[in-house]
C-alpha cells in the first residue's frame, strides 16, 4: 500500500541514468513493489526515470524471484524487417536478436521470449551481447539497445505470474503519483497534494484486490493521472520551470497506455 510521505525533500539534479540506479537500489527496503514504484518515482527528477522505476516493479510482479537491486527488462521487440533474426530456441540454445531492450548500458539481466517461452540471460554471460542504441526522441535519457544471443544454454523456461499489459500501466502510475507529488510541491501547485493521495489511495486499493480484477478501474485511476500530468506540464511551461522541455517531449508518457486499456475495455 502506497504511503505518501507528509513532508517532502525535493532532491538533487539526477542527471545519469546509473545515478539514478543507485537512487532506485535503495528503494529495495519498501514493503512492497507498489510502493517502491512511488517512492522511486518520487525521488526522480525526470520521466525517464519515472518510466524505469514503474517498469522495473511491473516486471517484478510478473516475473518472480528478480533480485531485488538488479535492473532487469522484457525483452521481446524484434525486427519487423525480417533483416535481424528474431530468438529463437534449438538444441536447447538461444540465438536471435531482440531489438528493443530498455536500460541496456547498466542492465544485469534480460527476460527474453522465444516463441511462447520465456528465459533468463544474465546481461553479463558468454552469448548474449548488448550493442547501445543512438538516443531516442521520446525518453531519450534512457539507454535502449538490442541484445544479440548466440548458442546461449537457454536453461529452464520461467512463467509469468501475470499480465504485463496490465502490470506496466499500474506500476507506471504509482511511479507518476510519486514524480506528480514532487513536481507540483516543487512547482508549489495548490491543491495538488489532496488530489494525489485520493488517487494513490484509490491505486493501493486497486491493486490489493489483484492488479488484473477490474481493468476499468485502473483506465479510471490511469486517466487521473494523466490529466494531473498534463496540468503539471503546463504549469512547467508557463512559468518556464526547467522540466518545461521535459514534459514538452516525454509528457506523454503519462497517457501512453489509456488507449490500450480502453481497447481491453472493449474487448
Amino acid at each position: 500500500m502506497i504511503t505518501p510521505p507528509e513532508q517532502i525533500e525535493i532532491s538533487a539534479t539526477v542527471s545519469d541514468e546509473f545515478t539514478f540506479k543507485r537512487i532506485w537500489q535503495a528503494t529495495a527496503e519498501e514493503p512492497d513493489i507498489l510502493s517502491r514504484a512511488f517512492k522511486a518515482g518520487l525521488a526522480s527528477d525526470r520521466l525517464s526515470w519515472v518510466f524505469i522505476a514503474g517498469y522495473q516493479s511491473a516486471l517484478r510482479r510478473v516475473f518472480k524471484h528478480l533480485p531485488e537491486k538488479e535492473w532487469w527488462a522484457f525483452a521481446v521487440s524484434e525486427d519487423k524487417t525480417g533483416e535481424l533474426p528474431g530468438v529463437s530456441l534449438s538444441d536447447g540454445c538461444l540465438n536471435g536478436v531482440k531489438t528493443w531492450v530498455a536500460t541496456s548500458k547498466h542492465l544485469d539481466g534480460a527476460i527474453v521470449t522465444a516463441g511462447r517461452s520465456c528465459y533468463r540471460v544474465s546481461a553479463h554471460t558468454q552469448g548474449a551481447a548488448l550493442e547501445h542504441s543512438p538516443p531516442a526522441e521520446f525518453l531519450g535519457e534512457m539507454s535502449v539497445g538490442k541484445l544479440t544471443l548466440t548458442n546461449l544454454e537457454a536453461g529452464e523456461s520461467v512463467s509469468m505470474t501475470g499480465d504485463f499489459g496490465i502490470a506496466e500501466p499500474t506500476f507506471l502510475a504509482a511511479a507518476s503519483c510519486g514524480f506528480l507529488l514532487r513536481e507540483t510541491k516543487r512547482l508549489a501547485m495548490s491543491g495538488m497534494d489532496e488530489r494525489i493521495r485520493l488517487i494513490t489511495a484509490d491505486l493501493s486499493n486497486f491493486y490489493d484486490t489483484g492488479p488484473e480484477s477490474d481493468i476499468k478501474e485502473l483506465h479510471r485511476i490511469y486517466c487521473l493521472v494523466s490529466d494531473l500530468g498534463k496540468e503539471c506540464g503546463s504549469m512547467a511551461s508557463e512559468c518556464g520551470d526547467r522540466s518545461a522541455g521535459d514534459w514538452a517531449v516525454n509528457g506523454k508518457l503519462l497517457g501512453l497506455y489509456k488507449r490500450g486499456l480502453a481497447s481491453r475495455i472493449e474487448s
